[in-house]
């Protein structure tokens, strides 16, 4: 499921690309040509997004903590940035064709203005942030009851109890919203290095 949250995007970028060369194709003596300023976005969107996956791999595994959670703060903090500084292509998805009104198309931008998309995109952020800043807080409990059992082990055997419990076996879906979660055993935590 995270990749269809991943490449949502990307591909809502690609319907609406793919309809503005349906529309420009349909005008009589129109040259059939994607504009080199969309490709070379298109281009960066891909290349930001595997970065911002990347990145927060790394960062989760150099930190020992929830990949998912660091994702997620990437994620809301580059979302948050883009509608404080307006940057042209986040407001292009508004643009997307929603259906056809006579000769005239009508869009999500026909019905929002920019400041309250400003709003859903800084509120969005922010959610994010919030998300995963709750993610590595559970993975912190998490270390710390891990850590805490596994001191009061008194022998090998109840250090091996330890090893194999699964601190949290589930969680709220509301906090899986760009990474499923995997539950991790106390023993995989120690082999982490995480206490």
């Amino acid at each position: 499921m995270s990749d269809l949250r991943i490449w949502l995007p990307i591909a809502l970028f690609s319907l609406y690309l793919a309809g503005r060369w349906l529309y420009e194709r349909r005008r009589p003596g129109a040259r059939v040509t994607l504009p080199a300023g969309q490709v070379i976005t298109l281009g960066l969107i891909f290349a930001g997004l595997i970065g911002l996956v990347a990145g927060g791999s790394l960062i989760g595994a150099a930190l020992r903590t929830d990949e998912g959670g660091v994702l997620a703060i990437l994620v809301g903090v580059t979302v948050a940035g883009f509608s404080l500084l307006r940057p042209s292509w986040l407001w292009e998805f508004a643009r997307v064709p929603l259906f056809r009104f006579d000769s005239d198309s009508v869009s999500l931008r026909y019905f929002l203005s920019d400041t309250v998309a400003f709003f859903l995109y800084l509120v969005l952020g922010l959610a994010l942030v919030s998300v995963g800043g709750i993610r590595i807080r559970l993975r912190a409990n998490d270390i710390a009851r891990c850590s805490a059992l596994y001191s009061a082990a008194a022998d090998s055997h109840g250090r091996a109890r330890v090893i194999q419990l699964v601190p949290r076996p589930k969680m709220p879906s509301i906090l899986q919203v760009l990474d499923d979660y995997r539950p991790v055993t106390c023993g995989r935590l120690h082999e982490q290095r995480a206490f």
